[in-house]
């Protein structure tokens, strides 16, 4: 990795962290491009409070966080959606396992990027 290229995707990242005592996780930082993508500013929330009431989004996150709790692995993320009816995108991601030097699994580094369906929605 090229650290000069760090500010190009910046925009993507999210930083989480595991809630003590929960199954649940923090977004410490939810990038401007992340808000752009998704409509809604994440930084602060809990999963809970993703996405109102959908409940899908909610339970995509959960899963990919707790695989990379449980496997200490990257997850590597592919996944349609769309903004309104007429623009669908994919979206590509990964979501890393951060320590704070020790062994147990205290953050989450993660990248999301889209791309459309089709080439009459570019």
């Amino acid at each position: 990795m090229n650290f000069a290229d760090v500010p190009d995707i910046a925009p993507n990242l999210l930083v989480a962290e595991r809630v003590e005592g929960s199954d649940d996780f923090r977004m410490r930082l939810f990038g401007s491009a992340l808000t752009q993508i998704t409509g809604e500013e994440r930084t602060g929330k809990l999963l809970q409070e993703f996405g109102g009431p959908d409940t899908k989004t909610r339970a995509r996150w959960q899963a990919v966080m707790a695989e990379v709790a449980r496997t200490q692995h990257p997850v590597f993320i592919k996944a349609g959606g769309s903004r309104d009816q007429t623009s669908h995108l994919v979206f590509h991601g990964v979501v890393m396992p951060l320590t704070n030097g020790g062994d147990s699994i205290e953050q989450f580094l993660g990248a999301l990027f889209t791309n459309y369906t089709s080439d009459e929605d570019r």
